[in-house]
């Protein structure tokens, strides 16, 4: 694998979107499917291709972070990365939620007054 990706492709991993840096554009891509099954894509940054976008696609990124920049900036912090990615809802879910409740009080009032 690191044959295609350094000689073919001519990058590093975790170069996501293959512009030849690996930045916070892969690092988005990378949360937007973080814990997806049955990515076994590279776009959508299963840089294993184990077919599970999680810590050890997550450690190749890091390895390689700011590759590609003139002036490399700060080591990317993992750990915080994982602490922020497991501790924040997607903001669908609360949409969700809030449907939830909706139909809970609106069966709740259905059996209280009856249907009319």
């Amino acid at each position: 694998m690191t044959a295609l990706v350094e000689t073919i492709l001519g990058t590093r991993h975790g170069d996501v979107n293959l512009d030849g840096v690996i930045d916070v554009l892969d690092l988005a891509v990378m949360a937007d499917q973080w814990n997806t099954l049955g990515a076994l894509h590279w776009s959508r940054a299963d840089l294993t291709g184990d077919g599970l976008v999680g810590p050890a696609d997550l450690q190749l990124l890091a390895a390689n972070w700011h590759f590609g920049l003139d002036e490399p900036g700060q080591p990317l912090d993992v750990r915080g990365f994982l602490q922020s990615v497991g501790h924040v809802p997607e903001p669908g879910s609360f949409v969700l939620l809030a449907l939830g409740i909706c139909g809970m009080m609106a069966a709740a009032a259905v059996r209280r007054h009856g249907t009319k």
